[in-house]
C-alpha cells in the first residue's frame, strides 16, 4: 500500500519510477504485488508520505480518502500513537 499511495501522490507509476530510480518493470511488479519492493525503495516511498504528512498533507489531499486514512495510520505508528 505504501508504494500505491506514493505513486498516487506523485502522479502515477511513471513518476514513482523516476522518483525511486527504478525500472518500469520493477515498479509494475511492486505495485501489482508480484514482488515486494526492496527496502530502500519502500523506505524512500514511506519517507515521501511521512514528509508530506508532516508538512500538512498537501499531496495526500489529492488522493482518495481511504488511502489518506492509511497514510495517517502509518504516521501514527511512526510516532507511537495508535489510532
Amino acid at each position: 500500500m505504501v508504494l500505491q499511495i506514493a505513486a498516487e501522490m506523485l502522479g502515477g507509476p511513471r513518476k514513482l519510477r523516476s522518483y525511486l530510480g527504478a525500472s518500469s518493470a520493477d515498479v509494475v511488479s511492486w505495485l501489482s504485488g508480484i514482488e515486494p519492493p526492496p527496502p530502500h525503495a519502500f523506505l524512500r516511498a514511506l519517507e515521501l508520505i511521512l514528509d508530506d504528512l508532516d508538512a500538512g498533507g498537501r499531496r495526500l489531499s489529492k488522493i482518495p480518502r481511504a488511502r489518506r486514512e492509511s497514510a495517517v495510520i502509518l504516521k501514527a505508528r511512526r510516532v507511537g500513537r495508535p489510532k
